[in-house]
């Protein structure tokens, strides 16, 4: 299987699903900037098999943080092409991106450079690749307002369109259509019913990934 972050635009709660998008929950997870010649770096265990899907990371010779996607994967740039773009919410991630191997940049604080401002909170979008199919899903990130020691990049959550070959607007964490009315009486789907539908969802990758 295939791991790649689109451009343009250690989770603390087990993965929900609601329709067909597999959500991580809200998370508040912390990318803190050490000393000034040290570096770090977070990662992100997205589909539940294996290892880090996807790492964050901060690069105290470069003053940045930046992404990376692990094993055979790509991430999807923009010009310049070592920039990975800050999805908007409600932007699609979709096949309409293009996707590479090499790791993006989000914020050079030195330059200053990046398609994520500091400051900001944006969305990291990627795919999933199994085969010829691939899910597409973001992760959301706010940037610290400076790079300075103890500052944090915040990694809000992730979620993946758990059908293959179909958008999803970053950000979403429902489906979109008449299931997703909020006063709806399937507006939702909680407890026993919740948990079936993620246990499934992540039972669909596991299966495509041993297939791939």
């Amino acid at each position: 299987m295939a791991y790649a972050f689109a451009g343009s635009a250690a989770a603390a709660s087990a993965p929900q699903a609601v329709a067909t998008i597999v959500y991580s929950g809200p998370l508040s997870t912390q990318l803190t900037v050490p000393n000034p010649s040290a570096n770090a770096s977070v990662g992100l265990n997205v589909d539940g098999v294996g290892g880090d899907d996807f790492i964050l990371s901060y690069n105290s010779s470069s003053r940045s943080f930046n992404v990376d996607a692990q094993s055979t994967g790509s991430i999807s740039d923009v010009f310049p092409v070592t920039h990975a773009a800050s999805y908007a919410l409600g932007v699609p991630v979709n096949a309409t991106g293009t996707y590479t191997k090499s790791p993006m940049l989000l914020r050079d604080y030195s330059t200053p450079a990046g398609n994520f401002s500091a400051g900001s909170t944006g969305y990291i979008g990627f795919k999933l690749a199994s085969g010829a199919n691939f899910n597409y899903g973001w992760i959301g990130v706010t940037l610290p307002s400076t790079d300075t020691s103890g500052q944090s990049l915040l990694i809000n959550g992730w979620a993946y369109e758990n059908t293959v070959n179909t958008a999803i607007a970053a950000g979403a964490v429902v489906t979109p259509g008449p299931s997703s009315v909020p006063d709806a009486p399937s507006a939702a789907v909680t407890g026993l019913a919740a948990l079936s539908l993620g246990a499934a969802g992540l039972a669909r990758r596991r299966a495509n990934r041993q297939a791939a």
